[in-house]
């Protein structure tokens, strides 16, 4: 159940919400199963610091929801869809820590270790198939909202799986290697320029770590060895960007062409006109925002485009759904992750720290991820799996 689980977890990054929807029945057949040996108090005794951080957060956004009511031109649905997200993100935290509360640690460990690389290579074939296929146009998205999430969600679980990297076989070693590579190329897939630029950062720090880890005497062979894989996973998606037409260096490219005027840049950065929007939004609607429903309309009046985008920056998000507060639960949602940086757990579960604390704060920087309570539950489902298991 355990492997199966983990499983579709991986393959979050081309099936999106449904992924979340099969574990979610997966954890409430188990719950039916299993129901009377089932106690709430056990709940109680492993009630921690995360789930209240995740916790207030649904609570604030359900909230936000309800108060703040649509204005003409954003769609009647959406504050019903928010309530409802939001309730059964509550609800699914709930179910979760119920469920993981039963779990055995060092089964879910090795669930993890073992499976979710299955669902994330499945994840990599079909991308591969749709790319090649031409399915899809250049920018793949595979059955997901937006050609970002693919790649950026790809790479966020291929760190994770480094965890407890010290303790794998050679074959396993061998398998997190393939599935870094094998991340660089989903950001080819999608021309992510931004998902390649954290791929990159993100390799640096695992090597480093990496590196740090290895037994003294094995330092200068790791240093060696991570190099030459960093060469080769550069060199492959150098050519098979090539093959493909130069998508993805010709949008790198443009963010390293400084030879243009401001007027140039925005046309080709549309997020420099969002954030331009947004802080005269924020301004505008300051100190309790105006409502996580209307953050598109309020932008798009602010523009006057046609286009329905967020602000393409989860921190200003927060600041035009309910101000200060916003931001204040946005940032706690987020701390979590320090977890992973603590004296007893670092040497295992620092790869999970760069994937869930610093990749997603890098990509909050320049999207709104964290605004779509799809993503906030994906965060959670991987967030609580690691720090269980052990």
């Amino acid at each position: 159940m355990l492997a199966f689980f983990t499983a579709v977890l991986g393959l979050f990054p081309a099936i999106f919400l449904t992924s979340l929807q099969v574990i979610l029945l997966i954890i409430l057949g188990w719950l039916v199963l299993n129901r009377r040996q089932i106690s709430w108090s056990m709940v109680k005794v492993q009630l921690n610091w995360t789930h209240l951080a995740l916790g207030q957060f649904f609570l604030f956004f359900l909230v936000n929801s309800i108060v703040f009511t649509a204005l003409p031109g954003t769609p009647d649905h959406y504050r019903s869809v928010a309530i409802e997200s939001w309730v059964v993100s509550l609800l699914a935290l709930l179910l979760l820590a119920l469920f993981l509360a039963y779990q055995e640690p060092t089964r879910l460990k090795a669930a993890l270790i073992g499976w979710l690389p299955v669902g994330l290579c499945i994840t990599f074939a079909i991308a591969t198939v749709i790319f090649i296929s031409g399915l899809q146009g250049p920018r793949i998205h595979i059955a997901t909202p937006n050609p970002l999430v693919p790649p950026l969600w790809f790479l966020i679980l291929t760190l994770c799986s480094f965890t407890w990297f010290a303790e794998m076989s050679r074959a396993h070693k061998a398998l997190r290697v393939a599935l870094f590579i094998m991340a660089g190329l989903m950001a080819l897939y999608a021309g992510a320029r931004l998902v390649m630029l954290a791929w990159l950062f993100s390799g640096l720090l695992l090597g480093a770590y990496l590196i740090a880890i290895s037994p003294p005497r094995h330092r200068t062979k790791a240093l060696l060895w991570g190099g030459l894989i960093l060469v080769a996973g550069i060199s492959v998606m150098w050519l098979a960007d090539r093959l493909a037409g130069a998508l993805l260096s010709h949008r790198l490219g443009m963010l390293f062409d400084l030879e243009v005027s401001r007027e140039e840049l925005r046309t080709r950065f549309p997020r420099l006109v969002l954030w331009d929007a947004s802080l005269a939004v924020i301004s505008e609607q300051m100190p309790w925002g105006a409502g996580n429903i209307n953050e598109r309309i309020l932008i798009q009046n602010e523009i006057g485009w046609t286009r329905w985008l967020r602000a393409h920056q989860s921190y200003l998000s927060y600041l035009i759904a309910g101000g200060p507060l916003a931001l204040i639960s946005g940032v706690i949602l987020q701390l979590p992750v320090l977890y992973f940086l603590r004296r007893n757990v670092f040497r295992d579960k620092f790869p999970a720290f760069i994937g869930l604390g610093a990749v997603l704060a890098l990509n909050c920087l320049t999207d709104s991820i964290l605004q779509s309570a799809v993503a906030v539950q994906a965060y959670m489902v991987i967030l609580l799996l690691y720090q269980r298991a052990r």
